[in-house]
């Protein structure tokens, strides 16, 4: 990855630019495999002088690398998700596995909030433990998401994960009938690195501020 070069007088869309650009080749390297560093990015050395210079005062509270490292961590999770999504949903995957089921975190009351959320999105609970379960196909997937898209994360706080549910579990929960067939999934458009300055990053600081509330000695606020 090279080093963003910028000059001191530079505006601050040249420098949005440059932290987006940089956004994208440390999301793909990630998604290659490649190990990139926390402490070692050569963009991180690069942020930290670039945040006493006089001119960027007026993005100072945006440049920070925890934003950043959210800006990525959640990129990638988006992107893994859309690719986990999209190597499952062919005929022969759905016909073996044609439901879905919304993992609960272990926190009880963010459990009672994605429970309420599930439900009025259309969810149904299943048996007598409340199985978050419904078709891959269904559209409550997306009702669900607070960014409108059938895999996680569903919201800011990252603590959902998806477990696929066999055909003969479907039938034994009486979900579905043995010989039962069912509308593919749609397919959709590969999710794009997250922007810096965007409105779903904001909202994503937002989450890491509520949850990090609570460890107010570990904690350096970010700034939306």
């Amino acid at each position: 990855m090279t080093t963003p070069s910028l000059p001191l007088d530079s505006s601050v869309d040249d420098v949005l630019a440059a932290i987006n650009g940089a956004i994208i080749e440390l999301r793909d390297a990630v998604i290659d495999g490649t190990y990139v560093g926390r402490k070692r990015s050569d963009l991180f050395c690069w942020m930290h002088g670039f945040i006493n210079q006089p001119n960027c005062v007026s993005i100072r509270s945006l440049i920070i690398p925890l934003r950043l490292r959210l800006a990525i961590e959640v990129s990638v999770s988006f992107y893994r998700s859309w690719r986990n999504r999209e190597q499952g949903i062919d005929a022969d995957t759905i016909d073996r596995w044609p439901f879905g089921e919304l993992l609960l975190p272990t926190s009880i009351p963010r459990q009672e909030e994605i429970i309420q959320r599930w439900q009025i999105a259309g969810g149904p609970l299943v048996g007598t433990d409340r199985r978050l379960i419904v078709l891959k196909s269904s559209p409550v997937w997306e009702a669900f998401s607070l960014f409108n898209i059938p895999y996680p994360p569903f919201d800011s706080v990252m603590d959902t994960n998806l477990s696929d549910i066999r055909r003969d579990e479907a039938c034994s929960l009486s979900l579905m009938t043995d010989m039962e067939q069912f509308e593919l999934p749609l397919h959709f458009p590969e999710p794009a690195a997250l922007a810096f300055e965007s409105d779903e990053l904001s909202a994503f600081v937002d989450g890491y501020n509520i949850r990090m509330s609570q460890f107010p000695s570990r904690h350096r606020q970010l700034t939306s």
